[in-house]
Parts: structure tokens; C-alpha cells; sequence
């Protein structure tokens, strides 16, 4: 069976493993640094009309993986840009995992061109650039250092 995407308001029952892979990335470095705070940021996301706005990938209703596109990243120091920002993107450890990064991605793209952006950003830790984000069309903006922590800024124009 395919890998479907829907929206995470769909799918309540997905909030607490969204809510642990972002406590798991982000929950040292940013506020909010508990497991109730993440899950209250998962929860927002949990809509169909506005931003922040998550999806999940699943297939026969597994949870596979899930992708949150916000107006701004968590963290102060990034709200210089101009555009919305991949904030999550994740997927479970297994042969498929860069085609469920992938198939989100695009979907986010879509989000961000139907609120009327032209360009999206997203940011990783560098020990984790797993996913090849500059040979999906993404470009690298600067490399920064934040809470102890070395992140890949990358863009990508929306045509």
C-alpha cells in the first residue's frame, strides 16, 4: 500500500509521536523543554487552515513519518527571514525513509505556495544532514551556531 499524507488534524492520534520526535530534535535547545510543551506545539499544528500546519505520512495507518511548516522557526535568532520555515521534518528509521522526507516536502511546498509564499527556509542540526536537501533544489544560506548547536540554514524558491 502507498504512503498517504494527511493532515495531522485527521489523525489525533499521531499528536503524542509528533510531539515526541520534536521534543526529541528541539527539546534541548528551545523552548518549550518539556514533553507537555511539545505536545501543545504538535496540538497547534493540528488544523487545516493556518499556519503553523502539520501533516503525517502513514501507510495502512502506521505513522511513517510527519512534516510541520510554520510562519517562524522556534527560535528568535531566525525570524530575520522573510518566508514560512519546515520546522519538522521526520520520518521513522527505515528503507523508505528519504521517499516519506520527500513526498512531505512536497506537500509543505504546495502549503506554502497556497498561502501565497514564492520562497520557504528550513534549518538542521549538521550532524544530521541525512537528507540531501541541495540536491532537492535547496539551497544553502549560512551555516549558524545556536544553543550550542551548528545548523544548516538552507532556502528554496517556490515556482
Amino acid at each position: 500500500m502507498p504512503i498517504q499524507i494527511s493532515y495531522l488534524a485527521d489523525h489525533p492520534e499521531h499528536i503524542a509521536p509528533v510531539a515526541n520526535w520534536f521534543s526529541d530534535e528541539w527539546g534541548r535547545l528551545w523552548t518549550p523543554d518539556s514533553f507537555s510543551g511539545w505536545w501543545d506545539v504538535s496540538c497547534e499544528r493540528a488544523n487545516y487552515s493556518t499556519l503553523p500546519l502539520a501533516y503525517v505520512a502513514h501507510r495502512q495507518g502506521e505513522l511513517v513519518g510527519a512534516g510541520s511548516l510554520d510562519r517562524q522557526p522556534f527560535c528568535p535568532e531566525l525570524q530575520r527571514f522573510d518566508a514560512p520555515w519546515v520546522t519538522g521534518l521526520f520520518a521513522t528509521d527505515n528503507e523508505r525513509a528519504e521517499d516519506v522526507k520527500a513526498l512531505l516536502l512536497r506537500k509543505l511546498l504546495e502549503t506554502a505556495k497556497h498561502f501565497g509564499y514564492h520562497r520557504i527556509y528550513t534549518f538542521f542540526p549538521v550532524l544530521h544532514a541525512n537528507y540531501n536537501y541541495e540536491g532537492r533544489g535547496w539551497s544553502k544560506i549560512e551555516t549558524v551556531v545556536l544553543a550550542g548547536r551548528e545548523l544548516y540554514i538552507m532556502s528554496m524558491h517556490i515556482d
